[in-house]
């Protein structure tokens, strides 16, 4: 009898770990089959085009002309990043046809990499890998990026891969897994440059370990190599480094105040879209004992709130959502700085983990307080981290049924805020195809031109129906030709003496009863840039009732 039951122990084991994998492919075909046709969104639109140029000439990636700053120039002058992903979208719209439908569901298998690290990396650190995994796939940061072909969820998945399998073969001494490191960290700087923080992350990862100099490390170089060779590459294609130009546009000068206010636009975006702001209140709370810091920081978000107020534009409500967010990420943090504090030891494994996951959320944070700007999809590389010391920060305090109560109210409020996000996010994107289709063509004849000014997905689908745009300070429109303006994706800046030559013909407004905004000046909501031209908009979504967009119809009368 006791050999029967060690042995269906034994068969169950590995079988639970098959249904919390089912799970997990069951809930991301659930969350992200209602989007799929979302229509094209942001910077979707310049990654399309560089596919549609890998089908023509596919060693020439950057061999094309588009305006996407204003003016007519080559791709390759001011990319930002790699074209790995783009070869991917080129292979699936060379077989599979270039709709949204498709190339959508084609990014689910990013996804499916993303879940299945998260487990499996979540085994390492906690006892509640389903859990992490689940809760990570919730947040409004994965989820809004998720439904995208931009480059953030394809470059998250491979990092993720090389952290794994560096972390699982340090543990292990096992050396394919170290080389599987090494290349992934190559494939995911080929992706998205800032990856390349791999290879101080597992740098740390070996010392909070080893404590020392560890000779593994060296198989990062093998990502390292790749990252050169390819750098060499378009190097010579096109007579520059690429990464150098990409780091152009990133590593401004700047001053105090400026990172001061990237750090506020960060930890309101990790506060806002990461685990659902109760949760991470509610853990900072109850598990911290001695609350004269936790009042502090409160103090703190409070007068953040109010700087916001009076400094930088904000209304009431949009200054009271910013300390929110500020707060839920601050206190929790203060937390886990104090539940390791106190307890500080090298030769201590649980304390050594825990300061690799919290130099994790750090070095991420220091990098990006240096970048031009700072948007929701830069934190994801922190979600894992964060979601893990969530865990190890119940695991330590609360017995097992009592974290699996707080674990499914959690996961629940984060889904459903998640999903609230990704839906009011689909409705903007979706207004943009609607227009161009419905409102846009009946103005075209054969006897004018159609210009637009505008980009992001408003580009995507102008540039479809062969309308033209419209570059900076442009005279080019002539009598009788029509001039649409979508007046949130930072449109061309206009001529005066093309504006003396308007005449204003129709304003369309697209509103939702959804009141939620991803992308709104008015209330602060900036989920894909923390400033634009007209404010800061440090929220990472905002709670509005305000239009979605607003496009400007004119015809040029002389």
């Amino acid at each position: 009898m006791v050999k029967k039951t060690d042995f269906l122990k034994k068969f169950l084991k590995p079988l639970s770990k098959y249904k919390a994998i089912l799970l997990i492919l069951f809930m991301i075909f659930l969350i992200h089959l209602p989007f799929l046709n979302q229509a094209f969104h942001i910077d979707d639109t310049y990654f399309f085009s560089v596919a549609k140029q890998i089908l023509r000439d596919p060693l020439h990636p950057f061999s094309f002309k588009i305006n996407w700053d204003g003016k007519e120039r080559m791709a390759f002058d001011f990319s930002g990043s790699p074209p790995l992903s783009e070869y991917y979208l080129a292979i699936i719209m060379k077989f599979f046809g270039e709709s949204e439908s498709v190339l959508h569901f084609s990014m689910i298998i990013y996804t499916i990499i993303v879940s299945l690290c998260l487990y499996i990396l979540g085994k390492r650190f906690t006892r509640y890998p389903l859990f992490c995994a689940i809760l990570t796939l919730s947040t409004p940061a994965f989820l809004v990026m998720a439904h995208t072909i931009m480059l953030d969820i394809p470059s998250f998945a491979l990092f993720l891969v090389s952290i794994t399998s560096f972390i699982y073969g340090f543990d292990k001494d096992d050396n394919f897994l170290l080389v599987c490191s090494g290349i992934f960290c190559g494939l995911a700087a080929l992706i998205k440059y800032n990856t390349l923080l791999l290879i101080p992350l597992s740098i740390l990862y070996s010392f909070t370990q080893k404590g020392k100099w560890d000779k593994r490390i060296l198989y990062l170089s093998i990502g390292f190599i790749i990252f050169l060779i390819y750098s060499y590459y378009l190097f010579i294609t096109y007579g520059g480094l690429h990464f150098s130009r990409a780091a152009s546009f990133v590593f401004l000068p700047k001053n105090f105040l400026k990172i001061l206010l990237y750090f506020i636009a960060l930890s309101s975006y990790i506060g806002g879209s990461t685990i659902i702001p109760i949760s991470l209140i509610f853990v900072s709370f109850f598990l911290t004992k001695n609350r004269l810091g936790y009042y502090i920081v409160f103090i703190i978000s409070l007068l953040i709130g109010v700087f916001a107020k009076y400094r930088l534009g904000f209304n009431i409500a949009g200054s009271y959502l910013l300390s929110f967010f500020i707060f839920a990420f601050i206190s929790f943090f203060y937390t886990i700085f104090r539940e390791n504090s106190n307890i500080f030891s090298l030769k201590n494994k649980w304390v050594n983990d825990n300061i690799f996951l919290f130099f994790w959320i750090i070095g991420i944070i220091c990098f990006h307080t240096l970048v031009a700007f700072v948007a929701v999809r830069f934190i994801l590389y922190l979600i894992p981290p964060i979601a893990i010391l969530f865990y190890r920060l119940l695991e330590k305090n609360l017995e097992s049924r009592f974290i699996n109560i707080v674990s499914i109210i959690t996961i629940v409020l984060t889904c459903s805020l998640g999903l609230l996000v990704s839906w009011s996010d689909s409705l903007y994107a979706n207004v943009y195809r609607d227009f161009s289709y419905r409102f846009a063509v009946p103005f075209k004849t054969k006897e004018n031109n159609l210009w637009y000014a505008g980009h992001w997905g408003f580009q995507f689908y102008m540039d479809k129906q062969n309308f033209f745009h419209l570059e900076n300070f442009s005279t080019l429109p002539k009598k009788g030709d029509i001039l649409v303006i979508a007046t949130r994706p930072e449109p061309e800046i206009l001529h005066l003496d093309l504006m003396k030559r308007l005449r204003l013909i129709e304003i369309v407004r697209y509103t939702t009863f959804l009141p939620i905004r991803t992308m709104n000046d008015e209330s602060h909501a900036g989920f894909y840039s923390s400033s634009s031209r007209k404010k800061f908009t440090f929220l990472p979504f905002s709670f509005s009732s305000s239009i979605l967009e607003e496009f400007i119809i004119y015809e040029v009368i002389q």
